[in-house]
C-alpha cells in the first residue's frame, strides 16, 4: 500500500485567477490553455499551474502531499484532474513569483517524473459570491494536490 511521505498544509494567493507550483531546477512550462475554462490543471517540465474558478484575487486553502506510490482516491471533492510533470531539482515551491523575497513554502521530492493528481472543492460557491462587494472570498476554494513518482 502506498505511503504518505510528506504533506504541507498552507494557503496560496490566487492572483489573476491562477497559482503555480514551480521547480527552479530547469525551464518551466505547464502549457495551460486559457481558452478552455473547464481545464483547471496543467503540468509539464518543472511546473504545475492551477486555474481558479474566479478571476478575482483571493486566498485558497492548499494541501500538498508526496506519496511513494499511487495515492488512494479521496472522496468528498467536487472535481479531480490528473497530469504528469518532471521536476529537475525536486524542490517544488508554492507560488514563488508572488510576494518574492518572503520565505517560500515548498515540498521536497526526488528529481524525476511524477504523477500529479489534483482535487478541488468550493468552485461553485466561489462563483456564486465573487461579484458581491462585501464577500470574503478567502478560503472558499480548496485544493489537494498529490505527487508520486512514475516510471522514467
Amino acid at each position: 500500500m502506498p505511503e504518505l511521505l510528506t504533506a504541507l498544509d498552507t494557503t496560496v494567493l490566487v492572483e489573476h485567477g491562477t497559482f503555480d507550483l514551480l521547480d527552479d531546477g530547469g525551464p518551466q512550462r505547464a502549457g495551460m490553455d486559457f481558452a478552455d475554462r473547464a481545464r483547471w490543471l496543467a503540468a509539464g517540465p518543472n511546473a504545475v499551474t492551477v486555474r481558479s474558478a474566479a478571476a478575482w484575487d483571493h486566498v485558497a486553502a492548499l494541501r500538498l502531499e508526496v506519496w511513494d506510490g499511487p495515492a488512494p482516491d479521496q472522496p468528498g471533492w467536487a472535481d479531480r484532474r490528473d497530469a504528469q510533470a518532471r521536476f529537475d531539482s525536486g524542490l517544488v515551491e508554492v507560488n514563488p513569483l508572488v510576494d518574492a523575497g518572503e520565505d517560500e513554502e515548498a515540498v521536497e521530492l526526488a528529481p524525476g517524473r511524477y504523477a500529479v493528481r489534483a482535487y478541488v472543492a468550493g468552485r461553485d460557491e466561489l462563483l456564486a459570491v465573487q461579484h458581491q462587494p462585501d464577500a470574503d472570498l478567502d478560503g472558499i476554494e480548496r485544493y489537494l494536490i498529490q505527487f508520486w513518482p512514475v516510471e522514467q
